[in-house]
């Protein structure tokens, strides 16, 4: 068995230095996310109960790291596998048992791999800490990443013996290893490889229909990772019969380079999209995070504070208190002089009633009433048919749709009961008679200047109503967006002894924070995947030298050999790409359905070309960097080598 070991590390040494360093690389990297995965879930949420509440976060951390870790350990524990599985034939033909030669494979991966995954194991353990302290200070982590050295060795393991099985794949051919890869023997993919996407996509959609309350007894949580990692999965396993399709296309072109692509991704199709099967995977999640952005930039509250801190309008809550904390009425006099600072538009002051209330019922279940002029009406509301003669329900045209459906069943024509708005007993108790036509808000107009649709019910004359409601004691700034404007709305409060309330800005800096960490979690899945393609499409390039050199020898150009290595890197990646957006597009459906937020319809046309972008600059920089290893001068020691 020494010798048998002892071949395997020999055979390791002899695939070259870029092979070498290509498994070793590509273990240590993915043994450092898969590390930092594991610490990531204790560094951001340390309490326990904290963890479970941010299970759908958490499932997102998990995607983003997790499915690039394991492609990326998978792709390079293939790499050479043409030239290692020649290798392993030869030992079966010199009567080496199956066993054994599955022993020289094993061993001849594994080493590369336990050596790459130490590496990534120490670094990760050693620098995660301090590499983690800029994300603590900015509110990311609640604490720094911590790397136990057992966890840090069961990683290691695990890696080390997914290598070995990876590499010892061909070995359980029952003819010779690798015989299904000779040139003679057909290649064409089957069908049945987008059943495992089909499956992921369809638990995607089942998650998508479950929602946050899933039906059935069964959790929504599982089939959103399952779905997520099913697709991720079958993207890799799909992306070569789209790219033999692909294929189908080349050869019936007139162009020499690429009929030759075409019969080269033909020969070996599976081959051609290992190269960019990370990077499809993280196409898939890049799709994702921009969709999972898009989600939290679309909720209501995101979106008013923005407006307030940028064009406007917004509104900010004044009140007049006593020294000691008590209302009291505002001076018309300051209310006058607020008028007159830059940037505001308007004060409405909240003298607001109620329609009756259930004593015992809470008080949510009262409708407010405006009372007011239909000048400060028209400054909150967009509305039509405001008489300051009259009392009048509001309704609206329906065009908020579930949000604020039309009051269908009010009759429009009753009196208006107003009470206090307090939740108190209904004393004192007016009843005001509405006027011969409602008020109508143009919802979409209310919705696109306000985010929010108003909740009142009813409008009251405040000259019918002062007696019901008093003097004023509260009021809404009107006013452009901007801190500016903000500032100078608290210093009239500070100076006339009054209390006002801009809009917090915590969604916004939430927001930034969810942004920062989810592009990041997506860089990195990009890079990823940048890196497994460069490593693949490079050693593809290298295992192609000896077609390479046949095509040479009966006269091909050297140029139209290199633009038909562009067309194998470029053909899968963009099959891959095309199978991760759409899963990822459905990834997202499946992720804001169950956090109750938008869908991919509110990803921005720029954020899709920026992802488009990447892809395409990131893709063609890598298919030009195996130019040089695509041999096209024809010399004696190539002929001998290859």
């Amino acid at each position: 068995m020494s010798a048998v070991v002892t071949l395997g590390l020999r055979l390791a040494r002899a695939g070259g230095p870029l092979r070498a360093w290509s498994i070793a690389a590509g273990n240590a990297v993915g043994v450092v996310l898969l590390v930092v995965a594991l610490a990531l879930l204790v560094a951001a949420y340390p309490d326990p109960v904290a963890r479970a509440q941010a299970r759908v976060q958490l499932l997102g951390i998990d995607l983003f790291l997790l499915l690039p870790a394991v492609v990326l350990l998978v792709t390079v524990g293939r790499l050479s596998s043409g030239v290692r599985d020649r290798r392993l034939a030869a030992l079966r033909m010199i009567g080496v048992t199956p066993a054994r030669t599955r022993t020289v494979a094993a061993v001849e991966n594994g080493a590369l791999a336990l050596a790459g995954a130490t590496a990534g194991a120490v670094v990760a353990a050693l620098g995660a800490p301090a590499a983690s302290a800029a994300a603590v200070a900015a509110g990311w982590l609640a604490q720094p990443l911590q790397v136990t050295w057992g966890s840090a060795a069961a990683v290691v393991a695990t890696v080390a013996v997914l290598s070995m099985v990876v590499g010892t794949g061909a070995s359980w051919n029952r003819e010779l290893p690798g015989r299904a890869r000779s040139e003679s023997a057909p290649r064409t993919p089957q069908p049945g490889r987008l059943a495992v996407l089909g499956l992921g996509l369809a638990l995607l959609w089942w998650a998508s229909r479950a929602g946050p309350y899933a039906g059935d007894g069964v959790p929504p949580e599982p089939l959103l990772l399952g779905g997520g990692v099913l697709a991720a999965v079958g993207i890799a396993v799909a992306t070569p019969l789209m790219t033999a399709w692909s294929a189908r296309w080349l050869v019936r072109s007139r162009g020499t380079a690429a009929v030759l692509a075409g019969r080269a991704v033909e020969t070996d199709p599976a081959g051609a999209s290992r190269v960019v099967a990370g990077l499809g995977v993280a196409v898939f999640l890049a799709a994702g995070a921009l969709g999972v952005v898009a989600a939290f930039e679309s909720t209501p509250q995101y979106r008013y504070t923005l407006q307030s801190l940028e064009a406007g309008p917004q509104k900010i809550h004044a009140m007049a208190r006593t020294a000691s904390g008590d209302e009291k009425a505002f001076d018309p006099a300051a209310l006058r002089a607020l008028d007159t600072v830059p940037g505001v538009q308007g004060v409405v002051t909240a003298r607001t009633a109620s329609t009756p209330c259930d004593p015992e019922a809470d008080i949510s279940g009262c409708a407010s009433i405006f009372v007011g002029t239909c000048a400060d009406l028209s400054l909150v509301l967009e509305q039509s048919g405001c008489d300051d003669a009259h009392a009048a329900w509001i309704t609206h045209d329906g065009g908020y749709g579930d949000v604020a459906p039309p009051p269908s069943e009010r009759d429009l024509t009753a009196p208006i009961v107003a009470t206090a708005e307090d939740g108190g007993p209904p004393e004192p108790q007016r009843s005001f008679e509405p006027g011969s036509a409602p008020i109508v808000v143009d919802a979409r107009a209310q919705v696109d200047r306000w985010v929010y649709p108003e909740g009142y019910v009813a409008f009251v004359p405040e000259a019918l109503a002062d007696d019901l409601v008093g003097p004023p004691t509260s009021a809404e700034v009107v006013a452009d967006g901007g801190v500016e404007v903000q500032e100078a709305v608290v210093a009239w409060a500070d100076e006339h002894g009054y209390v006002a309330f801009p809009y917090p800005t915590d969604d916004v800096e939430y927001v930034a924070e969810v942004r920062a960490a989810v592009f990041s979690l997506a860089g990195v899945s990009l890079a990823v995947g940048l890196l497994v393609l460069a490593l693949t499409a490079a050693d593809r390039a290298v295992e192609r030298r000896r077609t390479v050199a046949r095509q040479l020898v009966v006269g091909v150009p050297g140029r139209v050999l290199r633009a038909g290595q562009l067309v194998q890197v470029l053909v899968p990646t963009v099959a891959a790409a095309v199978l991760g957006v759409g899963s990822g597009c459905l990834l997202v459906v499946a992720y804001t359905r169950l956090a109750e937020m938008a869908g991919p319809e509110s990803v921005t046309v720029e954020r899709w070309a920026m992802l488009a972008g990447v892809l395409g600059v990131g893709g063609l920089l890598v298919a030009l960097a195996t130019l040089p290893l695509t041999r096209v001068r024809l010399t004696p020691e190539l002929l001998r080598r290859e």
